[in-house]
């Protein structure tokens, strides 16, 4: 199943993205509308979470992104 807004052209998108603290990202869905998390609206990576005992370059757990 391709998700919303996917096309056959995706092989152009990037296959890794690189992220940081502080990194600015724009939500490409409606999320929550009441809360305003809709699409395009900006924000930023504030921390990144990896398991216990491990951290870069393994892939992480989850990013907390403050928008």
């Amino acid at each position: 199943m391709m998700p919303v807004g996917a096309s056959n052209n995706d092989d152009v998108l990037e296959h890794e993205v690189l992220l940081c603290r502080g990194e600015h990202v724009m939500l490409t869905c409606n999320l929550w509308v009441e809360y305003g998390l809709v699409n395009r609206v900006l924000g930023y990576v504030e921390d990144i979470h990896y398991m216990p005992g491990s951290k870069f370059p393994e892939i992480p757990v989850f990013a907390t992104i403050i928008f």
